[in-house]
């Protein structure tokens, strides 16, 4: 059998407590709002009863190593008095030590740097470690502190990301959006962006965030944002504006999203959308013509062909090639030179 610890994260807006086994893994983990305005009681009630429950649901699998509680405030070490706590009101001067202790029937030690640390032994000779003492077990057993971090879900693919227009002439400018959402449970900082268009007929115009903690900027082929920080239940959108350089299928790069935070689903932290450019080709036919007397007119045929649409209005008009006696003039089909000066033969 093998051992459990518990930790408990206490805060203002969020209690949280999480089972882990021997080895890190989180075997189950139990948010609830922290219920400050039911009183200092209430809440510590409500604590000690999730910590039993978990003890009782996996008492089977092997003995609780020991249980950590993380409590913001500033606490006396000696007499394990919570002094002050911006994040309890009411709380100032709250023996918070006695009062768990009594309610789990069991002695604690206080953590006064609002971190949360869950401390227990393990037998495990594949535990995950960051900066050991030791690098492998020191007889049967060893002991261990693991130190429970915030985690944010960054999803790109909550809401669909956009592309406007959907099909663009080349040579147009189009617009991608896309929407960053926190699905939680914590804040999310130091959201980065990064927009990478590699292999596709883009030019970069601009990017920007709708949030006034963000800011953009772009090197070779990709634009990168970055947003201070992020709610949990918050969304932030960015705008990648690009102009299309050929036709054809295209999209708009690969978006990317991260945080801070440990993230829970990296599956929704990347997305793509693609759209269509056309355009087309002109043809002028023929390439040239004979004509028997000054005043007669040459008829051209030019032709348009869009590839493999074409959504945007076409100007035509004649080319600064056409001679100085020359006059050059369109009809909805075709187009005309009429020459109004006779040309001597050699």
């Amino acid at each position: 059998m093998s051992r459990y610890s518990i930790g408990v994260d206490l805060g203002g807006t969020n209690l949280r407590v999480a089972a882990v086994d021997e080895s890190g893994t989180l075997i189950e983990k139990i948010s609830t709002n922290t219920q400050v305005t039911h009183g200092r009681g209430a809440v510590l009630d409500e604590m000690c009863r999730i910590i039993q429950t978990l003890a009782t649901r996996f008492n089977t699998r092997g003995p609780l190593a020991g249980v950590g509680i993380g409590v913001p405030g500033i606490i006396d070490m000696d007499s394990g008095m919570l002094r002050e706590s911006p994040n309890l009101p009411g709380w100032a001067n709250y023996p918070v030590q006695q009062e768990i202790e009594r309610r789990l029937g069991t002695s604690i030690t206080l953590d006064t740097n609002l971190n949360t640390y869950l401390a227990g032994d393990t037998t495990s000779s594949d535990l995950q470690t960051q900066a050991p003492l030791q690098a492998n077990l020191n007889g049967p057993s060893d002991a261990f502190v693991v130190k429970l971090g915030t985690s944010a879900d960054l999803c790109i693919t909550c809401t669909a990301p956009t592309v406007s227009p959907g099909v663009v002439s080349a040579g147009s400018q189009v617009t991608f959006t896309y929407t960053i959402t926190n699905v939680g449970p914590d804040l999310a900082t130091n959201i980065q962006f990064t927009d990478n268009w590699t292999g596709q007929p883009l030019t970069f115009v601009s990017a920007g965030v709708g949030v006034s903690s963000g800011s953009c900027s772009s090197s070779g082929s990709t634009a990168s944002c970055t947003i201070a920080s992020l709610q949990s239940g918050s969304t932030a959108t960015v705008k990648v504006v690009m102009t299309v350089t050929s036709a054809g299928n295209f999209n708009g790069g690969t978006a990317a999203v991260s945080s801070t935070q440990s993230d829970p689903l990296p599956s929704n932290n990347q997305t793509s959308v693609g759209a269509q450019a056309t355009d087309f080709a002109v043809a002028v036919s023929p390439a040239n013509q004979t004509i028997g007397a000054a005043g007669q007119t040459a008829v051209y045929t030019v032709t348009l062909s869009p590839s493999p649409s074409f959504a945007a209005s076409i100007s035509l008009s004649c080319s600064s090639n056409v001679p100085s006696q020359a006059a050059c003039n369109f009809t909805n089909s075709q187009q005309f030179f009429s020459f109004h000066h006779f040309f001597t033969p050699f």
